[in-house]
């Protein structure tokens, strides 16, 4: 499959528990969130690999236990629409989480998925609603070249 740069928003079921996130602390998270993330290298290999359950962890999202139920994605080659996104997002969400790169309060939101489409749409970005099985993502993405 051909390499799609974009930005995306994992749409999870947190497990209930507590969590030590790498250098942020430890966090009881609970619930339905949306995680924000980029993949200028390739949003169908990154989002598969949130997917898959056994990876090493190197980003605070691999720290937690979760079932992806959506995906929002859009494509582009501008690294700084995560950001943007993250910044249209006003919902409560987890300090730093995912962020220490960008700067934003965090990439990891309770929020709905209207406030996750809002932001896309505020960011100017065209983006696809997909669901999580890797055969409908591979699709989803073609349609987006």
């Amino acid at each position: 499959m051909q390499k799609i740069p974009g930005v995306y928003a994992l749409g999870i079921n947190v497990i209930p528990g507590n969590y030590r996130i790498g250098a942020i602390g430890e966090y009881h998270i609970s619930g339905n969130y949306f995680y924000v993330g980029s993949a200028i290298n390739g949003l169908y290999q990154r989002v598969c690999r949130h997917l898959n359950k056994n990876k090493k962890k190197h980003w605070h999202i691999d720290y937690l236990n979760f079932d992806v139920r959506i995906i929002v994605a859009a494509r582009t080659e501008n690294h700084q629409k995560e950001s943007e996104i993250c910044n249209y997002i006003k919902s409560d969400y987890i300090k730093n989480f995912g962020s220490t790169d960008t700067g934003n309060k965090s990439h990891l939101f309770y929020c709905s998925i209207n406030e996750v489409e809002n932001a896309f749409k505020m960011a100017g970005l065209k983006f696809y609603v997909i669901d999580p099985d890797c055969g409908s993502l591979s699709l989803a993405l073609k349609k987006m070249q």
